[in-house]
Parts: C-alpha cells; sequence; structure tokens
C-alpha cells in the first residue's frame, strides 16, 4: 500500500519534454487541489459548518484521485481538459454556494486560476476556449443569481463588464505568453534535435575517422611486417642461391621458410616428365627439419586440375581454410598450395597449413608463398641447370681422367712387363746360376712392382668414389713404431738413419685407423726413396695450437719449386726416370692428399733441391674419452 502511495504522489516520467512539464506540473496542482479540497472538507464536517454543495466536494476529491491516476497513464491532454472543466465547476459551485458571485473577490481570482491553468495546460486554445467559457458562466451567474445586499443593478451590470475584460485580457495573456513559450521550447527543442543530430554526425565521422585510423595502422602493421618478411625472404633466397644441388635447394627451403618465414608446417612434391606421379616428396617435422620420401604416388585428380586452373588466377595460389590435415590425429585448419613450373611445364607444387601451431590465417602467407614459389622456381632451374653443367663437366673430367689413366698406366705397365719379358728370355739363355739368380730377382722386382702399381689404381679408384670414411679417436703414435719397424731393413741396405722424435702428451686422433697408416706409410716411404745413401729421415708428432702434427723430414733430392704446385697430382712424377729407378708409381702423394682431405685435415710441404723436404700434416683431435696412459716414445 505504501509503494502505491509513494508512486501515486510521484509525478509521471514521459519521453517528451514539454509533456513532462504539463504533466508534473498537472501533478502538482491535481495534488493542491485534492490537499485544500479535503482540508475544507474535513472542516466543514468538523466544525459544523453549513454548505449545501458539500457532495460536490467529495465528488471533486474521487475525481481528481482518478485523473491523478489517469495521469500516470500518459493521459496528459485528457487530464487537463477534464481538470479545468473540474476547476471551473469548482468555482461555479462555490458561486452558487456562497450567492455572491460576480461580485465575490475569491471569484475573480479563482476564475483567473482557471484561465492561467487551462493556459498553461492546454496551450492557446485552451486559453481561448475556456476564456470564452469563463466570459459564458459570468453570465448564467448576472443572469441567475440574486442582486447581493449593497448592490444595484447598475453595479453588478458593471462587475460583470469589468470581470469580463478582466478575464479577456488574462486569457489572452497567458495564451500568448504559454503559446511564446511553447513555441520558443519548440524551437529550442528543434535547435536540440539539430544539435543532437550534428552530434550524432560528428560522432559518426569521429568513429569513421577512428575506424579508418585504425585500420590504416593494422595495414601500416601489416606493411611493416610484410616488408620484414620481404627483406627475410631475400635473404633467404641468397642463402639458398649458395645451395649447389636441387635436392638440398628443395630441404633448406623448406626448412628456412618454417624457420624464417614463419610458416608452420611446409611441404614440396616433385613430379615426373609426364605430370602423372610424384616422385619426390619434401615435408617439415614438427621441430621443422624436413624429411624427405622417394615413394612415388599418384597425383590426385581434383588437385591436378585446380593447380591448372587456379581459383585466384592472379597469384596463382589455391587456399582452403577449412580443410581435413592429415599426420598422426587428423584435425581441420587452413592450407595454401602454389604450382611450381619450368620450361618444360609442372614440375612441382609447394604447400603451407597450420597442422601443428594452429595458428590464425594471415592474408600475407598468401604473397609471400607466392614469392617464394617464384624464388624456387628461378634457385630450382638454375641449379638443375648447373646440376647438369657440372654432371657433363665430371663426365668430362672422367673421359679425360680415363685417357690419362690408361696413357699412364700403359707406359707404367710397358716399362716392367717389358724387363720382365727380356729377363725372362735372357733367363731362358744363360746356364750360369748366378746370372740365372739376377735375371730371377729383376723379373720378382718388378712383379711386385706391377702389384703395388695395380693396388695403388684400385685405391685411389676407391677413394675417388668414397665422401666419408668412419672415423674413431686413435692414438697416433701407437700405429707410427710398427710402420718404422717394417722400414728398418730399407734403411740398414741404403745405412740410412731414421729417427722418431713423438711427443708423449698429444690427444687422439680422430681418424680412420687404416688410412692414418696408410699416410704415414706413403710419406715415409717416399721420403726413404727419394734420399740417398747414407741419408737421415725423421718423423715427429707434437701439438701446434688444437692440432695434432705429424712431420717427415728427410735430407733426400728435394723438390724444385716448379714441380712443388704438382706433387699431389695423380701420376706425377718430379723426375721420371729417378722415380721408374725408386719403385715409384706416381699415385702414393695423390691417395696421401686424398686421406688427409677425408680426415678433415691438411697437408704442406716445403723442399729444397739438394737439401731435403719436410711434410707437414695437420690433424683434428678427438675430444672423446682417452685412457690415462700415454704413449711411450720408441
Amino acid at each position: 500500500m505504501s509503494s502505491y502511495l509513494r508512486a501515486w504522489l510521484r509525478p509521471p516520467v514521459l519521453a517528451h519534454d514539454e509533456e513532462q512539464l504539463v504533466a508534473r506540473l498537472l501533478h502538482y496542482i491535481l495534488l493542491l487541489t485534492f490537499t485544500a479540497n479535503l482540508i475544507y472538507t474535513a472542516s466543514v464536517v468538523v466544525f459544523g459548518l453549513s454548505s449545501d454543495l458539500l457532495w460536490v466536494n467529495g465528488v471533486v476529491l474521487v475525481g481528481i484521485g482518478v485523473l491523478i491516476g489517469m495521469l500516470h497513464q500518459h493521459y496528459v491532454r485528457g487530464v487537463g481538459w477534464i481538470f479545468s472543466i473540474l476547476l471551473l465547476l469548482m468555482v461555479l459551485a462555490a458561486g452558487f454556494d456562497n450567492g455572491v458571485g460576480l461580485t465575490d473577490l475569491n471569484y475573480g481570482v479563482s476564475i483567473v486560476l482557471v484561465l492561467v491553468v487551462a493556459s498553461v495546460v492546454l496551450g492557446w486554445w485552451g486559453a481561448i476556449i475556456f476564456t470564452l467559457l469563463v466570459i459564458a458562466c459570468s453570465i448564467v451567474l448576472y443572469m441567475v443569481l440574486p442582486l447581493p445586499a449593497g448592490f444595484t443593478l447598475e453595479t453588478v451590470r458593471l462587475t460583470l463588464l469589468l470581470d469580463c475584460v478582466i478575464f479577456t485580457i488574462v486569457g489572452f495573456f497567458t495564451g500568448y505568453s504559454v503559446y511564446s513559450l511553447s513555441n520558443a521550447l519548440s524551437r529550442a527543442q528543434v535547435s536540440e534535435h539539430g544539435l543532437a543530430k550534428n552530434n550524432a554526425q560528428l560522432l559518426a565521422e569521429i568513429a569513421e575517422r577512428e575506424r579508418v585510423a585504425h585500420a590504416l595502422r593494422v595495414t601500416e602493421e601489416q606493411h611493416k611486417q610484410l616488408h620484414k618478411r620481404l627483406r627475410v625472404l631475400n635473404s633467404v633466397s641468397n642463402e639458398l642461391d649458395k645451395l649447389a644441388t636441387t635436392d638440398a635447394l628443395c630441404s633448406k627451403a623448406l626448412e628456412l621458410g618454417h624457420e624464417r618465414l614463419g610458416f608452420d608446417r611446409m611441404s614440396l612434391y616433385l613430379v615426373d616428365d609426364n605430370v602423372t606421379t610424384i616422385t619426390t616428396t619434401f615435408v617439415t617435422d614438427r621441430a621443422g627439419q624436413c624429411v624427405v620420401k622417394r615413394d612415388q604416388q599418384a597425383i590426385p585428380p581434383d588437385l591436378l586440375a585446380r593447380l591448372k586452373q587456379p581459383e585466384q588466377p592472379q597469384t596463382g595460389v589455391l587456399v582452403d581454410d577449412d580443410i581435413l590435415l592429415q599426420e598422426g590425429e587428423p584435425q581441420r585448419g587452413w592450407k595454401l598450395t602454389s604450382a611450381l613450373y619450368d620450361d618444360k611445364g609442372l614440375m612441382g607444387w609447394i604447400c603451407a597449413d597450420n597442422l601443428y601451431g594452429q595458428q590464425p590465417f594471415n592474408p600475407q602467407d598468401i604473397e609471400i608463398l607466392q614469392l617464394y614459389r617464384i624464388t624456387l622456381e628461378h634457385l630450382y632451374s638454375q641449379k638443375w641447370a648447373e646440376q647438369a653443367l657440372v654432371e657433363m663437366v665430371v663426365k668430362k673430367e672422367r673421359v679425360e681422367l680415363i685417357n690419362e689413366l690408361v696413357s699412364n698406366l700403359s707406359h707404367d705397365l710397358r716399362t716392367p712387363l717389358s724387363i720382365i719379358n727380356n729377363s725372362l728370355y735372357l733367363l731362358q739363355k744363360f746356364d750360369d746360376p748366378q746370372r740365372q739368380r739376377e735375371k730371377a730377382k729383376v723379373i720378382e722386382d718388378q712383379s711386385r712392382r706391377l702389384e703395388r702399381l695395380i693396388n695403388d689404381v684400385l685405391m685411389m679408384s676407391k677413394l675417388e668414389q668414397q665422401d666419408t670414411i668412419t672415423m674413431r679417436p686413435v692414438r697416433l703414435n701407437d700405429l707410427i713404431t710398427p710402420i718404422k719397424e717394417g722400414f728398418a731393413g730399407t734403411c740398414e741396405t741404403k745405412q740410412q738413419t731414421l729417427t722418431l722424435s713423438l711427443e708423449t702428451s698429444i690427444p687422439f686422433v680422430l681418424g680412420n685407423h687404416d688410412g692414418l697408416e696408410r699416410i704415414v706409410s706413403n710419406l715415409l716411404e717416399n721420403a726413404i726413396n727419394y734420399t740417398p745413401d747414407k741419408g737421415s729421415v725423421t718423423l715427429r708428432t707434437y701439438k701446434d695450437g688444437v692440432f695434432v702434427m705429424l712431420e717427415v723430414t728427410d735430407t733426400g733430392i728435394g723438390i724444385s719449386e716448379a714441380d712443388l704446385p704438382n706433387i699431389f697430382d695423380r701420376f706425377y712424377r718430379a723426375d721420371r726416370a729417378r722415380s721408374l729407378k725408386s719403385g715409384g708409381t706416381g699415385l702414393g702423394l695423390a691417395i696421401t692428399k686424398r686421406l688427409v682431405d677425408m680426415h678433415k685435415g691438411k697437408i704442406e710441404v716445403t723442399s729444397k733441391v739438394g737439401e731435403g723436404t719436410t711434410f707437414k700434416v695437420s690433424f683434428v683431435p678427438s675430444f672423446a674419452p682417452q685412457p690415462a696412459e700415454a704413449a711411450s716414445t720408441p
């Protein structure tokens, strides 16, 4: 009940400002009128005052209550008319009740109040209508009521005329004032609406400018990111350009695309010349490392048709924004595909997707993938041409090598074979056992030379076909001592001094045991063969920085400066006659150089004619755990 009473006493709320103002005014006037009539009725009842129209006050109280309820239902104009009429009736009733009417000052004031209320509530037309009603009611009172005591007919007529003039003036001024205020309020509302509209337009323009500014910032940031990725793409292209083979290019391109260009997973497919079968597949794993698969598979017909007629011909990139990505547990994501072409036609396609990272799609990826595809097409064609040229050069070198080999072998084989044939002929002719033994010894020496030549040729051929050898930690000093013992007889025959100077603290060498033995044997044999009788040969091992050094020095005939650059070439002999006499094949130093290169080492030679030669070989040490004991110096 209390909440209903509070709501009844509270003025209504309307959306329109003018109606809200009228509604609040009506509400307060109704409350005041209700209160005044309530007090009047209570006074009459309590004090026993005489009033024939007391029931009218009761009706008025009920009517005002109903009007307040209607006002809360937003019937503002209707309540204004009813209340104005009710107020006019109340004034007439009071005039009839006291019997004074026109000559009563309260009547005039009440009528003025009625006109003011009607003008304010109902506006210009309300003021006109109620002015006419008030004049009509005054005339009725004049005609109905008897003359008050002390008033003559002329006085009452004059009062009526004066009241009508006053009521007309009040009605006009109040109506006109309300009309002017209403127009001013309307103009203010129109102006306010215009301002509101302008403000709305300004806010819309500001919002649009902010949207454009935000879009520009986003575009600028995207351009910065794109320029950054383009710079990275340029550096990646330069790095890929340094690769030698097409397989290395494809593998490295995918790894760099993942690492540098920001692609999640990349794959590249190469097809055969007939464009029917995938011959090679390159794909990156979760770590970004490229995995190569050589298993052949048929090209999906629908993919081939899309590659030939892409949905975006201007970019040539197929975009699938919701596709099932396979590997492990399948999941949906986006995938970009771009075809690669060479002068023969379609050579394959490159793909990028978000299988692992599931990052959102970036439109820049289309442009980057397109440029990357163009780069790979150019580099692949270039590498393929270079590879073909290299293969042609290698074939030419092989032919030249075979010709050189045949030429050298024919000479090197012909000489010992001729000696063997002559010795066999003389062996059959001689009857002297001593002479026969000499010729048999010559045949034996030349046979060994032939065997050694064949072994060196086979060894050189084997090393040329190998790219790497199996290596492990080797104690270099341990394999030198047995080699020295093998040459002891030759040094004793030539009365040569063979000295070893082995540093015990050198680390293990990362190498192949048989290959290291061959290096030491070839260098030591070369030094002994080209050192005259009673000369000396010294073999040293020591540490130079991080490298393990092997040094072989002799007091032999030396090598001229003109011959030094060529001593590691196959079948090269600085002194052919001396080499044939010493039993050299011309492959020993070539084999040694090849073995040193395969050990990631370096061989250097210094020599002076007539004084001797020094060979220095540097080996990479092994940092694997080593036995505690050190090698002993023999």
